[in-house]
């Protein structure tokens, strides 16, 4: 996108976001390309100020926002941050890289064939996406359609709004003319049919490059959508139908986006596409070519009859596929609603509507645009900087350091230089400031010069890199070269030079301090004179002495003076070292998270390093990543060349490389070669080993092939074979089969190379083949989405079953990835389908843990495992950060996956965690921690009615026999989900009944019942819908369900609260503090004084003063956070409530303490300090710093869902129990972590390592012994 610069109106930074220039601007607010701290690019839109000082607009945009942050990111810009309460409130969203398609369009021409129909697949998705949460985007257009690397993605919600807000305050439409739906035009109301008749418009516009109803004037503009009927022969067969129906003059005759998402993937859902062809392995040389924009299109420049909405979508040969007509307006709406309206409490609703817009995601992917095209700041400097001359790059980082400068509070900024300060006339340097200055990133101010962007001291790592390498010594730097320019503007006194602590300091920096500045000579020349003064001064000192010693007291009295000048010194100094320890660390821990993913065991050793060095938020978080990652081991054969074949065997223990003739194979697990010979073919293209290590083959460029022994070094036979492809070995290492593209299947025996069968189908796939345990079957999938399995024994026609991929299991059935998203065993001897595995849509490689429990699938970008037994949970879903070349590899017990990457890489994952986790003897429908992490209670269905059982968290036992708190409920099977309470000391147990208005009170842990209360009041068939100790334990705030109506008539108003209060001490409801309008539902919670009650409710829930049973008045805070569970600090400063993002309110105030961090977060625990909590939702759980509100290194993700979290009463852990009723235990405290990091990596930072991560400090080692 183009970018113009700041004006001196527009801000340097907002927030924690830096910017970079307007990306564009409108009625409501200019919209900036930006970048955070770590660099990462966002668009960021600001409020005008005149509209910043509109009450009412910003309550305008305060909505628009939140509401667009309902819309998941189904090709639409995600938004990341949001700010509504400074100056000038602004929203942060992703940033696509790409032009507008009314740019490409311009640039390329209008779009055809494939291209057409996956940009109206997108755009269809994307208002399917925006509908669904009940938002209309009211301005979509081409200049709001950018095509991203990834596809097309719909932006700017600037004129968005809910399904239930008004107008404009003035009455206005807002929108652009063209694309308006004719209804806003007369002024009605817009709702989601507004949007899909601009759908229409767009796509029509795609396909002819002109905008459907062009005018000279607003009016005229008006007249065409009111009454004209665009042409639509550009159009093909597959969208010519919906566009018409998507342009009706009338709301309600035009479908919703969600019918026409439908109606566009049941029509490509017959048209199959093929497979994409498998990459080519490392130093191959092979790469696969992109077809052209439509050129995949089959029908592209067809004539094609017109057809109305109720005609058939068809290609020739093909069924038609009807076009899914409108559906009826519901509750009045006018049309195109559709679906979209589902209540969100719809669960098989929901997961429908997400499964469609991930097939629309899916199916709109494509490369519509060249990222580099769109580069950012920082890509642009690194281009400049890689054409820079070898002088001019050692000149760089000089000129860029000196126009960095540090705000009052230690931030970062720009500042201008003169030419003098940038390093004299050096030609090195100005050279560099002309390429800069011509790639835009340098300007002139004046006879100075500056950055021309804020963003670039962040934008670019390489500048990062510099400024941290260079911070410690920055300030002292900066007053150097000020105060040597006031020493000669005031005319070179002596009385301005640096003496004392001030010139060892400035000497020191510039003897040992300095990375990549150097001297001025007015610097030098400054340092020089200061230096020679205090020579001269030591001299007069020591002529002087006689003179001194009369003046004894006086000598005294400067004494003591000294020695406080020395302790201020020491304290400066040691201060000087505490701000570079933490530079450090904060720059090693960077470095360690960047190397997860490729050099694990080092970033686990830099971690524990950064934070024995400064136990800093980033180094902390560090240490706790160090445990989180997945990536537990790395190796790469020293000197890694792109010339080499790879391959993995024996279980992943033994990587196979050739090159130059040679063969090695390495112990991946120890590093250490195991074997090397000669005699191998200097042009290896493949290479592999069979399962037992005992064999290597290896494959040259022209398809011929030879077995060798490993143990001996020796060929095993004579090169056989022409236009072989990669290698695979059966599970007993007695068959090959070799795969290439343009011949087939070639199976040989080994070590022999005897063919067994040559197997020529054009319509295989080598990344789906797999042999049997027994080696007698060979099994593949086929673009026609049917497996084929050949017997190798009898030979034949293969027989062939429904699906696209396969994997046998170790007992011989063939398990089959079905196109309806399931994996089935099938008998391929008899053709006979057997049990559903389980229900996953997968797709690739397939492979079998040996002993049969787990299942592998493997493609070029993700790893995923699922276990087979039990429900067939998903376990893990990792995506790497290297292209994976082969199958991975589960190690015989099942406790590690290996991956090949690029150049050889192998990754060890460490899944021993979810592999062999221990779960509870029986299910549980309901699990709740007692305050301090002790005691865990369980509920478990029984015979006997619903039943308990406490545990004993740390020892994992249980702590006493089941006890029953809930009766046997006849002629029912609902499981009752009761109300868990625990007292705040953790001794009692309060369960409120889901099918009446009772609370039993159960001692912990004997599990005896020492009270019940019945909720005075309440009506027939209400039960407790929620339960809340205040923190001294004196009180009990229990909910009930809302009364049931009589009939379908609205209910009376309600007369008694749905929230009581119950003193525990005296053992009676307490009543009249709390207004029946009062819902309390499931998450209440006591300030930490007791006097409030927070609580959540159908319309948001509220707040009460409990000491006079009315509201607080008060802004809007917390309660606006519907379904959100609140939890107060334990200084009861700080209230964190978590509903998805995760809010941060001053306890006192009720008021929103920065900006809400987005998440999946549905619960929140405070460890005791109060210096660290978690959230869970989902699969994920979530470490943050109280003090920064900031996340804790990696999130911890589970192969189920969570379902209770507690800290111990130190701590130090953290546990958490889910749906696979595991019960699992986190650390928590680095101090906790560091000797479990150490032992994980199993070695410590070598010197070579430390040098080249901490240059700046003498070795230490990380994990000493």
């Amino acid at each position: 996108m183009d970018l113009a610069p700041l004006t001196a109106a527009d801000p340097e930074r907002l927030g924690a976001y830096w910017l970079a220039g307007r990306l564009g601007s409108g009625g409501q607010g200019v919209v900036y390309e930006a970048y955070d701290d770590a660099g990462d690019r966002f668009a960021v839109k600001v409020l005008h100020g005149d509209f910043a000082g509109d009450a009412g607009a910003r309550d305008r945009f305060a909505r628009e926002v939140l509401a667009t942050r309902r819309v998941a990111a189904f090709c639409t810009a995600s938004v990341v941050a949001v700010e509504l309460d400074g100056p000038r409130p602004y929203v942060v969203s992703e940033y696509v890289s790409g032009p507008t398609l009314r740019d490409a369009v311009a640039r390329d021409g209008p779009y055809s064939g494939g291209d057409l129909v996956r940009l109206a697949t997108a755009i269809a998705t994307a208002l399917a996406a925006i509908h669904r949460a009940d938002v209309i985007h009211r301005d979509l257009k081409p200049d709001n359609v950018l095509l991203g690397p990834d596809g097309p993605r719909v932006i700017d919600f600037g004129v968005a709004r809910t399904g239930d807000m008004s107008l404009t305050t003035t009455g206005r439409v807002a929108g652009t003319p063209a694309y308006m739906a004719p209804e806003v035009f007369v002024g009605h109301r817009a709702t989601p049919a507004a949007d899909v008749f601009a759908w229409g418009g767009v796509v029509l516009y795609a396909a002819t490059g002109r905008d459907p109803f062009e005018g000279d004037t607003l009016g005229a503009v008006m007249y065409r959508v009111l009454t004209d009927v665009p042409a639509l022969d550009a159009l093909p067969d597959p969208l010519r139908p919906l566009v018409a129906a998507a342009l009706a003059k009338a709301p309600e005759s035009r479908p919703s986006a969600r019918d026409l998402l439908l109606t566009i993937l049941d029509h490509t859902a017959h048209v199959p596409s093929p497979p994409a062809p498998p990459p080519s392995p490392p130093g191959s040389g092979r790469t696969a070519a992109a077809p052209a924009r439509g050129a995949e299109d089959a029908g592209e420049g067809r004539a094609a009859p017109a057809m109305s909405g109720e005609d058939a979508l068809a290609a020739p040969g093909e069924e038609p596929v009807a076009v899914a007509p409108p559906r009826a307006p519901a509750d009045g709406a006018t049309g195109g609603r559709g679906p979209a309206a589902r209540p969100s409490g719809d669960a098989d609703g929901d997961e429908a509507d997400e499964a469609l817009l991930e097939r629309g995601a899916r199916a709109a992917g494509g490369t519509f645009a060249d990222a580099g095209a769109d580069p950012g700041v920082g890509d642009v400097a690194e281009r400049v900087f890689a054409g820079l001359a070898p002088g001019e790059r050692e000149a760089a980082p000089e000129v860029f350091l000196r126009l960095v400068s540090s705000t009052a509070d230690g931030e970062d900024a720009r500042r201008a230089a003169s030419p003098e300060e940038l390093a004299g006339t050096r030609p090195e340097v100005w050279a560099v400031v002309e390429r800069y200055r011509d790639a835009g990133l340098i300007t002139d101010v004046g006879d100075r010069v500056s950055l021309a962007q804020p963003a670039l001291l962040r934008a670019w790592p390489r500048m990062r890199e510099w400024i941290e390498a260079e911070r410690p010594g920055l300030p002292v730097y900066r007053r150097l070269a000020e105060d040597a320019r006031g020493w000669r503007a005031g005319g070179r006194r002596p009385g301005d030079l640096y003496q004392g602590g001030a010139l060892e300091a400035a000497l020191r920096w510039a003897a040992t301090g300095r990375r990549h500045l150097t001297l001025t000579p007015l610097e030098r020349e400054f340092l020089d004179a200061g230096t020679a003064y205090a020579r001269r001064r030591q001299r007069t000192r020591r002529a002087v002495t006689a003179t001194l010693a009369v003046l004894l007291v006086v000598a005294l009295a400067a004494v003591t003076f000294a020695e406080t000048q020395r302790r201020e010194a020491d304290a400066q100094r040691r201060d000087a070292a505490g701000q570079r320890d933490r530079a450090l660390a904060r720059q090693i821990a960077a470095e360690a998270d960047a190397l997860r993913a490729t050099r694990p065991e080092t970033a686990m050793l830099l971690s524990v390093a950064a934070y024995r060095l400064a136990a800093i938020r980033d180094s902390r978080g560090a240490v706790l990543s160090s445990l989180v990652q997945r990536e537990s081991a790395s190796f790469q054969e020293p000197g890694a060349t792109e010339g080499t074949a790879y391959g993995l065997g024996a279980k992943g223990r033994l990587l196979a490389a050739v090159s130059g003739g040679e063969a090695r194979v390495w112990d991946v697990g120890t590093h250490k070669l195991v074997r090397r010979f000669p005699g191998v073919d200097p042009a290896p293209a493949y290479t592999g080993l069979s399962p037992d290590g005992t064999t290597l083959v290896a494959v040259n460029e022209r398809g011929a092939a030879r077995f060798w022994s490993v143990a001996t070094g020796k060929p095993l036979g004579p090169p056989f074979g022409k236009d072989l492809g990669a290698a695979l070995f059966g599970r007993g290492g007695r068959r090959v089969v070799f795969f290439d593209d343009d011949v087939g299947f070639d199976v040989r025996e080994a070590p022999s190379g005897r063919r067994v069968m040559m197997i020529r189908d054009p319509a295989v796939s080598g990344d789906t083949s797999t042999l049997s345990p027994d080696e007698r079957y060979l099994a593949a999938g086929a673009v026609d989405e049917r497996i084929r399995v050949w017997d190798l024994e009898r030979g034949g026609e293969p027989v062939r079953i429904p699906g696209h991929t396969a994997a046998f299991t170790p007992g011989g059935l063939l398990a089959v990835g079905e196109t309806d998203g399931e994996v089935r065993l099938w008998d391929h001897r008899t053709r006979e389908p057997g049990e559903k595995l389980l229900s996953a849509s997968v797709g690739a490689s397939l492979r079998f843990s040996e002993d049969g429990r787990f299942l592998v699938e493997t493609t070029t970008e993700q790893v995923r495992l699922w276990a087979v037994s039990g429900d067939g949970a998903e376990l893990l879903r990792h995506r790497p950060r290297e292209t994976v070349w082969e199958a991975a590899a589960l190690s015989p017990d099942n406790g590690t996956l290996r991956l090949l990457g690029d150049l050889g890489r192998v990754i060890t994952l460490d899944v021993a965690s979810i592999t062999r986790a221990s779960a509870f003897p029986t299910s549980a429908f309901n699990t709740v921690f007692d305050p301090r992490g002790r005691v865990l209670v369980r509920q478990e269905g029984g015979t006997q009615g619903e039943r308990a059982r406490f545990w004993d968290v740390r020892a994992r036992r249980p702590l006493g026999p089941s006890f029953a708190f809930e009766p046997v409920q006849p002629a029912t099977d609902m499981i009752h989900l009761p109300r868990f309470a625990f007292s705040p000391d953790g001794r009692v147990l309060a369960v409120g009944s889901s099918e009446s208005a009772r609370v039993t009170f159960w001692e912990v842990p004997s599990g005896r019942r020492v009270a019940e209360a019945r909720v005075s009041g309440a009506a027939e068939g209400q039960g407790v819908n929620g339960l809340a100790y205040s923190r001294d334990g004196r009180r009990l705030a229990v909910s009930l369900h809302d009364e049931p109506a009589a009939d379908d008539s609205v209910p009376p108003p309600r007369t008694t609260p749905l929230v009581r209060l119950w003193d525990t001490g005296e053992r009676r409801w307490i009543d009249g503090l709390i207004p029946p309008a009062f819902d309390g539902l499931m998450q209440m919670a006591f300030s930490p004084d007791g006097r409030y009650l927070l609580a959540d409710g159908k319309e948001g829930g509220g707040v009460v003063d409990l000491t006079t049973g009315r509201a607080p008045p008060r802004s809007p805070g917390p309660s606006q956070a519907s379904g959100a569970a609140r939890v107060f600090s334990p200084d009861g400063q700080l209230l964190v409530t978590a509903a998805g993002d995760v809010a941060f309110w001053d306890a006192r105030t009720l008021r929103p303490v920065g900006l809400p961090v987005r998440s999946d977060a549905t619960d929140v625990v405070f460890a005791p300090d109060g210096a660290t909590f978690a959230t869970s939702g989902g699969r994920s759980i979530r470490l943050w710093d109280t003090a920064s509100r900031r996340q804790l290194g990696l999130t911890i993700t589970l192969p189920d869902e969570v379902k209770a979290i507690a800290f111990d009463e130190d701590g130090t852990r953290l546990y958490s129990t889910g749906t696979d009723d595991v019960l699992r235990e986190h650390v928590a405290d680095p101090d906790a972590a560091l000797p479990l990091v150490c032992a994980r990596a199993g070695r410590d930072l070598t010197r070579e390592e430390w040098r080249a991560h901490v240059p700046d400090l003498p070795y230490r080692p990380a994990c000493p012994r």
